[in-house]
Order: C-alpha cells, then sequence, then structure tokens
C-alpha cells in the first residue's frame, strides 16, 4: 500500500516487558515518527514524544536514542540531552528500506521489538481513495 521501510523499534531497559511491549507499540504506531522516517528526518523529539505517550513512567533524563539502518546505528540522545552529531550522516542512513530505532530507557532489565512501517504519500494517496 506505498511503504517504503520497514522500522524496527528496539526497547530495552524498561522495568518490565509490559512497559518496554507498551512503549515499543506505541512508538511504531506514531504517525509522526512514521512520517519522519518517510521524510530521512531524525527528529528525536518525535521518537520521544512518542514514548512518552505511552502511559508508561519514564524518565526522558535517562534515555538513550540510536537510529540508523542494519549496519549502522548513530547516537542521537545520551541520557536525554541531544547529541551532536552528522546529521547528513545520519540521513543517508534512514534513506535505506529497514531503519531501526533503539531507545535505551535505563530503568531496568526488560526488552522487547516492535515492527511497522513509514508513512509515505502514496500512501496516503491509497488510502484516501479506496472505499470499501
Amino acid at each position: 500500500e506505498g511503504a517504503t521501510k520497514f522500522i524496527e523499534y528496539r526497547v530495552r531497559g524498561a522495568r518490565s516487558k509490559k512497559d518496554a511491549r507498551t512503549i515499543a507499540r506505541t512508538i511504531s504506531d506514531s504517525t509522526l515518527v512514521k512520517a519522519a522516517m518517510f521524510g530521512r528526518d531524525p527528529n528525536w523529539g518525535r521518537v520521544l514524544c512518542a514514548a512518552g505517550n505511552a502511559d508508561v513512567d519514564l524518565d526522558p533524563s535517562k534515555v538513550d536514542l540510536f537510529m540508523g539502518d542494519t549496519s549502522r546505528q548513530m547516537q542521537v540522545l545520551d541520557r536525554g540531552a541531544p547529541v551532536d552529531l552528522d546529521r547528513n550522516a545520519l540521513k543517508k542512513l534512514l534513506r535505506n528500506s529497514h531503519i531501526q530505532i533503539d531507545l535505551d530507557l535505563h530503568e531496568g532489565r526488560a526488552t522487547a521489538v516492535a515492527w511497522g512501517a513509514d508513512l509515505s504519500t502514496d500512501y496516503v494517496l491509497f488510502n484516501s481513495v479506496y472505499t470499501t
């Protein structure tokens, strides 16, 4: 239906498996994160905002965030603070069809993975004219 990227969301360091799953799924369901990945925009604010919407206690000042493809990840947040990085290099990694977003909460030992796709203009167009 027009998706251009497969996105793997990995959450680690959660207090429980349920918390990790909830956060991973909430991020993967975020239309703003999906749109950012389509646009190759390493917008950490959208990812952190989605994680915060998961209705799970987390401390943003502890969060590490990594983005990239299956061969290379770049750290975007270090304990909640933006990392000085080469945004153009990261945008090149986000061009690939398989993207990884890793979030370490530093709250516990639980992990989870969720999968999703980007939100492309083709997807929006297809679904805007599709009638059931």
